[in-house]
């Protein structure tokens, strides 16, 4: 199992995270910076050793829990990992897949709130027995899309030992 580590003490942003910040601050209310990544599963699936799977990434994925909080001297922002904010998996049954992208699509354009607003979801969409989609979305201050494949890897590393296990 991987050790991660939380930050108790409040950080200062990276340059990279500034820009994700800057942009933020002059529009509050546009929905901008959003990464979403999407993974369809079709045929034989392990409901419950996919869904276990994806726990454990959220779990082990610390970024997810990240906060912003703006000084009281109105100084530069900063940042801490908070493990209140981190996301469950949500399950969520339906029958048609255009439900499901307007769904998604919602999502993704939802003005996110860097100071009040938990920054990432995480679903496990189930439309049969043979057919789901894994849904993550988060802020691109806290993740960018290599991040994302990173924790797809993780993914697909974690449920395929638990299906291997399971047909020993």
């Amino acid at each position: 199992m991987l050790e991660t580590v939380q930050s108790v003490r409040w950080l200062p942003l990276t340059p990279a995270q500034f820009d994700f910040w800057e942009e933020f601050s002059f529009h509050p209310h546009q929905p901008v910076s959003t990464v979403a990544h999407r993974i369809t599963l079709r045929g034989e699936i392990d409901e419950p050793g996919l869904l276990a799977a994806l726990e454990q990434v959220v779990a082990e994925t610390d970024v997810f829990t990240i906060q912003f909080q703006l000084p009281d001297n109105d100084d530069l922002p900063l940042q801490r990992c908070n493990p209140q904010l981190r996301p469950r998996v949500r399950l969520i049954e339906l029958q048609q897949t255009d439900v499901a992208e307007s769904m998604m699509q919602v999502d993704i354009e939802r003005q996110l709130n860097l100071l009040s607003q938990p920054l990432a979801v995480v679903w496990l969409i189930r439309f049969s027995p043979t057919h789901y989609t894994v849904y993550i979305r988060a802020h691109h201050i806290i993740i960018d899309g290599f991040g994302m494949a990173l924790i797809e890897h993780r993914l697909a590393e974690l449920y395929r030992a638990r299906l291997q296990k399971n047909h020993r």
